[in-house]
Order: C-alpha cells, then structure tokens, then sequence
C-alpha cells in the first residue's frame, strides 16, 4: 500500500463535496459528501454505471481511508481522480 498524507491523498483521489452532485444522480447523506455504510451497493452501482467514479473507503472513525472498495468501512465518498487502490492515508 502507498501511505500519502491527507493533503496528498486529496489531490489523487479527487474526492467529490457537496456542490460536485448537482448534476449527479446520486446525493450524498451530508453536505460534505460522505455516504453511510448501507449505501455501498447503490454506490457500486453508480460507479459501474459511471467509470468516471470509483469509491474511497473511510475506516476506523475516518482515520483510515483506502482508495478501494473495504466492506467493512464506516462511510464512503466518490472520487474521481486516480483510481490506484494501492493508495491510502492514515
């Protein structure tokens, strides 16, 4: 795994807030953009609907994100930069 520092982990994985949805057809469960953990399939579902997005995992009361799919997750934003799930940051 690549271990990047949040400022770092940001600006790879470009993850979407709030405003980003407006011309989605999917909204988020706050206005920061996070989705709650019962969401994942309808986010899977966006995202194989849409290549353009791919999903980021937060763990661990958000200390932990993966840029990958982890059911086990507390929460989950879209991004839409780089796709690598090696990516991480703690």
């Amino acid at each position: 795994m690549k271990n990047l520092s949040i400022p770092e982990f940001r600006l790879r994985t470009a993850a979407l807030w709030d405003t980003d949805f407006a011309l989605l057809d999917i909204v988020p469960d706050d206005r920061l953009g996070f989705f709650n953990s019962n969401r994942l399939s309808e986010l899977t579902t966006f995202c194989r609907n849409n290549p353009e997005y791919h999903i980021i995992s937060y763990l661990k009361h958000n200390r932990v994100r993966v840029n990958a799919v982890v059911s086990t997750a507390h929460f989950y934003r879209l991004g839409q930069g780089d796709k690598d799930p090696e990516l991480m940051c703690i």
